[in-house]
């Protein structure tokens, strides 16, 4: 049974995170806080923090698994045409099967990157106020660094999710760039203000705007 990327939530202090492949996590917590564990192959668990768990600093717990009943699938050859722009177009994308079309408690709320977190926990005092951390790091470039950490990860995110959307290959026959310049493509595409924007639209708007960019990047690279 997969364990990884069930949803752990402290609906005390809302915070979240995630289980790596063992079904392990971290996550702060203080005595009386409520903790969910949600997943599509598990029925959701709500542990509250004693004195005990808190002192021990380690909890296991034990889920039960859950069956999901789906909906009849039918299978059928797609229509495709082999043009790319014509296909995107008449492409219908159905919400994906995961936790939040399943509608499992709090399965929107994204959990905090690795950069995140850092940043968080610097900048966070449990008791109000500006923690002393928080000052001595804003004096030495600490937290400067980490903003800058939160931000770049933020970049790759982004940038892997451009690079997922199509095929390098057909890409590259489509805009003629090399394949071993796809990756500099995106990069360069990314150095562009507008790229977040076309990247939340549809792929067929995403797609004009690379094609609006491979005519500078082939000037820029001499690949004319």
């Amino acid at each position: 049974m997969d364990l990884e990327g069930m949803h752990i939530l402290n609906i005390s202090n809302h915070t979240a995170t995630i289980s790596n492949y063992t079904g392990n996590f971290n996550i702060n917590a203080a005595i009386n806080d409520t903790i969910t564990i949600s997943s599509i192959q598990f029925e959701t668990a709500v542990i509250k923090v004693t004195d005990s768990i808190y002192n021990s600093q380690k909890l296991e717990i034990t889920l039960m698994e859950m069956v999901n009943e789906l909906e009849e699938v039918v299978v059928h050859r797609y229509g495709l045409t082999g043009d790319l722009r014509t296909d995107l177009r008449n492409y219908k994308r159905k919400e994906p099967l995961n936790e939040v079309s399943l509608g499992l408690p709090h399965a929107d709320i994204k959990p905090r990157s690795k950069e995140e977190r850092e940043l968080y926990i610097a900048s966070t005092a449990s008791s109000g106020g500006v923690p002393l951390g928080y000052l001595i790091m804003a004096l030495n470039g600490e937290l400067k660094r980490l903003k800058r950490n939160v931000n770049l990860a933020q970049q790759k995110q982004q940038l892997s999710k451009a690079e997922n959307k199509f095929d390098f290959e057909l890409l590259s026959e489509k805009f003629n760039i090399p394949i071993d310049y796809m990756s500099r493509f995106f990069d360069y595409c990314q150095a562009d203000a507008n790229f977040d924007a076309a990247l939340s639209k549809t792929d067929f708007e995403f797609y004009d705007f690379l094609q609006s960019k491979v005519a500078d990047f082939k000037k820029d690279n001499n690949l004319e």
